[in-house]
């Protein structure tokens, strides 16, 4: 953020040795300055030209190391951009490129009103350039270095990803510069972290990004859950007095506190003072609950204001607040605290002003919309931020149709800017280590945390990425992006995986030099993902599925430096997540993969032969079709409409079919449905029996489903807005109720049934599956009945890729074909068959992936759920 008005303090004389003169000359740049008639213009400066440089880079004699080995990093840069060779000296800041603190350079007028103390205010800094150099001055070390690293943004140097293959340095023979501003950040945190963490081999390489990405602040509150690592150091604590756990269902349980009692809050603030005292530089505690529910339901809450979970998690931290004001007076502490789940609604009692709130921008329990609750916890005195999600692996594992975010950097700087005016000024955004699809993303995310209003950086961002990044092979790796692009609803099929390899292809048979086939090697181990992925999720045989997952594994762990995936998020999730992958491992296998470690993969790092290969491979594995996919969008909205053009007979014959209880597919490890709210806050009633259910030999006494009801107004945070977990007995049934506060398109994921457990979905809701194998969960399989799809109107091709049995009927009742294999098909639309409902039957022990027509199942077109350009554009025509 450029900070207006800003005012220079000095005499004329002190002006005019500094700068020169006040007028600007032809060619100067001053975004801010003539808003100021004492200001002085900024002047365009010739740093270098013809490999020589017409200044050297000038340090204090009092600089600290830190803003010593900075000068360093700026003349190895400048040398690299310019070829000239930049000396370093110990100067007064009056001539050259003036680098460090402003208290160091004391000759120098006043040049602004910095308050390094202040935590709010210590990354400030100007940059400004006169005719005897460029002063890249700041509060602290910290702001000199973004000083530093926004001189040479702004000469062209930019590192999109981590790493030196994503690292762009510009040639410029004259370096001419010009500059007049006093830059602050509009989020005074930013903290953009990996939710499940990354390898060790990758962390300074993120580091270093940060640092020139302006991301390194130096202003962060810790707000992470705290609860349950309390009552784990006090372990004998509540053993002895088991009234410190809160009343849960009539219990005492954790994992939250009885906040009532008061020797429970002295032991809690106690722990607080004592790890302020062992971490003297600490600027802050976490004071956060434990993830999830469990709060006290005793009398005794109600003495905390209303007794509700923000309240009692409120005086807590009050509590805290007011004893680290009286034990440290001298030092600024902050106590952070998300708003968060139960705890998310605003609380009914003021919050102490050195307590920070984070407000989570998903998992709210909260009716309130995003702006009214960070408005009341406003109201309540709470000093905001937002705890945010950028990416969330256990939700879209890398793959582009579940990443909505990743190129739409207007969206995002939307977002910024309204919590920032909603009165945000810190965030903190869980991300992954997954740079192949979401690394533009961070990218933007850097430039608009500092100035919410950078779109200029922001909205040709992906044009200005690949230009600069693939130069002469521009075109084709544009059409590789552009076929990832979330917003072209890619399918992740054979055809997409040989275009993207087609794409690398061409590119690489251009020569384009090292740092671009660099680049290129990234792109062929992320495409290698998808294609292993996508093989992965396929496999319905359970031996057969394991072993795709460790070949899966084997790939994420071998191109981990790489960076182009979230691997070790991926590993750890999937190997836990997946109960058919979790059963055919070892017990040594399993715990090696929760660290991220195959334990049975022992070959190191690809080299370039190998990556070499993998696109070779590819390109042989995923032969081309003869047919064309269409791309549909996954905006779905029912099919009824479509009924309206049909001949009256068939469309009174489709009409009256109905869902019949149980239709549901073959039930296997996790199973997805598509569903629809026509208005906020229905129900969905969902019924599962436990019935004929065997392992090997032994009969399964019980199971343990959960269900989650996404909405896809939440889908890109990674949060189901309702879900139930329950135990059910062999022989008997659960009922699940769910309710949603959004209309429109939601999705139903249910996991932990066996396949001959039997459902019963709600006969008042639409329900539709999928063949699609990026979705969250396996959407479809064989059922032996019939099922729905709709064949748009003037297709010519019926395209596909068949697993299993079935038998392909039109809308006429004839039998169009029979499948008994695995591989792909096409079969031709007869005239007067598009614009109409076919179905298959008898779909048994696999998938038919619909490749030209959309790909979405129901048992009645009734029920369908289709893209909705498709209805909008079939339904306006009437037969």
């Amino acid at each position: 953020m450029i900070i207006k008005n800003f005012i220079i303090i000095a005499s004329s004389i002190l002006l005019v040795s500094l700068c020169g003169c006040a007028k600007q000359a032809p060619g100067g740049m001053s975004k801010k300055g003539s808003e100021n008639g004492n200001r002085p213009q900024a002047r365009k400066v010739v740093l270098a030209n013809a490999e020589k440089a017409n200044f050297a880079i000038v340090v204090s004699p009092t600089a600290s190391e830190k803003t010593l080995s900075n000068a360093k990093i700026l003349a190895e840069y400048l040398k690299r951009v310019t070829g000239a060779e930049f000396a370093i000296e110990k100067g007064d800041g009056s001539h050259g490129i003036a680098l460090g603190v402003q208290s160091d350079f004391k000759k120098l007028p006043k040049l602004g009103d910095f308050a390094p103390s202040d935590p709010s205010r210590a990354e400030e800094y100007l940059i400004h350039s006169h005719p005897k150099g460029v002063l890249l001055v700041g509060a602290t070390d910290l702001a000199a270095q973004n000083a530093m690293w926004d001189l040479l943004f702004r000469i062209g140097y930019r590192q999109y990803f981590p790493g030196k293959t994503w690292e762009i340095i510009p040639s410029i023979k004259k370096l001419a510069f010009a500059a007049d501003d006093l830059e602050k950040p509009d989020y005074i945190m930013r903290r953009v972290w990996f939710g499940y963490g990354t390898y060790k081999e990758n962390k300074e390489k993120y580091d270093e990004w940060r640092r020139k990405n302006r991301l390194a602040s130096s202003f962060n509150i810790h707000a992470g859950h705290s609860y349950g690592g309390f009552i784990a150091h006090h372990k004998k604590a509540f053993a002895e007095h088991p009234e410190y756990f809160p009343v849960v269902d009539g219990k005492r349980k954790g994992p939250k506190l009885n906040i009532a009692n008061p020797e429970l809050r002295k032991l809690f603030v106690d722990a607080k003072l004592k790890s302020l005292k062992t971490h003297p530089n600490a600027i802050s505690v976490s004071v956060d609950p434990s993830d999830g529910g469990g709060w006290d339901e005793s009398p005794e809450r109600l003495t905390i204001g209303s007794g509700s979970p923000s309240d009692q998690a409120v005086f807590l931290a009050n509590q805290v607040a007011d004893a680290v004001k009286l034990e440290f007076p001298e030092r600024e502490i902050f106590v952070g605290m998300y708003a968060y789940y139960k705890h998310s609604a605003p609380p009914t009692i003021r919050v102490r002003d050195n307590v920070r709130i984070l407000v989570a921008t998903a998992f709210r329990t909260t009716p309130l919309s995003l702006r009214k609750q960070m408005r009341g916890w406003s109201k309540m005195g709470a000093s905001l931020g937002v705890r945010d999600y950028l990416s969330y692996a256990a939700a879209n594992y890398d793959v582009p149709s579940r990443c909505g975010s990743a190129f739409n950097f207007k969206g995002i700087a939307g977002k910024f800017k309204n919590l920032h005016k909603w009165g945000a000024v810190l965030y903190s955004g869980e991300s992954s280590d997954n740079w192949g699809i979401n690394g533009l993303l961070y990218f933007a995310a850097g430039r608009l945390l500092w100035d919410v209003d950078d779109l200029k950086n922001t909205e040709n961002l992906l044009n200005k990425f690949i230009t600069d990044c693939f130069g002469p092979v521009s075109d084709d790796i544009g059409k590789y992006y552009h076929a990832l692009s979330p917003a072209a609803s890619p399918v992740l099929e054979p055809q997409l995986l040989r275009k993207l390899y087609d794409f690398i292809k061409a590119a690489r048979s251009k020569n384009p030099g090292e740092a671009i086939n660099a680049r290129l090697d990234d792109l062929i181990l992320y495409t290698r993902y998808l294609e292993l992925y996508r093989k992965y999720i396929s496999q319905r045989d359970a031996g057969k599925r394991v072993a795709a997952a460790k070949a899966l594994f084997s790939h994420l762990y071998r191109a981990r430096t790489h960076s182009v995936n979230a691997s070790l998020a991926l590993i750890r999730d999937l190997s836990a997540r997946d109960r058919v992958v979790r059963g055919g491992l070892t017990k040594k296998e399993f715990n090696s993969l929760k660290h991220g470690l195959p334990l049975w993969e022992q070959k190191k790092n690809y080299s370039q032969d190998e990556i070499a290969a993998i696109l070779a491979d590819g390109i042989k594995n995923n032969p081309k079709l003869n047919f064309e996919s269409v791309l549909f969008s996954r905006n779905l909205v029912p099919a009824s409409p479509l009924l309206k053009r049909l001949p009256s007979d068939e469309a009174a014959k489709l009409s009256k079919l109905s869902t019949p209880p149980g239709w549901g597919v073959q039930l296997v490890h996790s199973q997805m449905y598509y569903t629809w709210a026509e208005k906020p806050n229905e129900e969905w009633k969902i019924s599962l029996t436990c019935s004929n259910t065997h392992s090997g030999r032994r009969k399964v006494k019980a199971i343990h489903p959960e269900i989650e009801l996404w909405s896809a107004e939440m889908a890109g945070v990674g949060e189901p807005v309702d879900k139930m977990k329950l135990t059910i007995k062999h022989g008997k049934t659960g009922h699940f109720t769910l309710k949603s506060p959004y209309a429109g398109l939601h999705w139903v994921i249910l996991r932990g049934a066996r396949w001959q457990n039997k459902i019963i979905l709600d006969p008042e809701r639409h329900w539709t599956v999928t063949s699609l194998s990026d979705v969250p969960a396996a959407s479809q399989g064989g059922t032996g009945g019939s099922l729905y799809f709709y064949v748009p109107e003037n297709t010519k091709i019926i395209g596909g890729h068949f697993i299993g049995r079935g038998i392909l009927i039109n809308p006429e009742g004839k039998s169009g074909k029979s499948f008994d294999h695995d591989g792909y098909v096409k079969i031709d639309v007869p005239e007067g068959m598009d614009g109409r409902f076919w179905k298959v039957n008898q779909l048994r022990g696999g998938n038919f992936l619909l490749l030209t027509v959309p790909p979405y199942f129901a048992p009645s077109p009734g029920d369908l759920l289709l893209p909705k350009e498709v209805v909008e554009r079939d339904a306006i025509f009437e037969k």
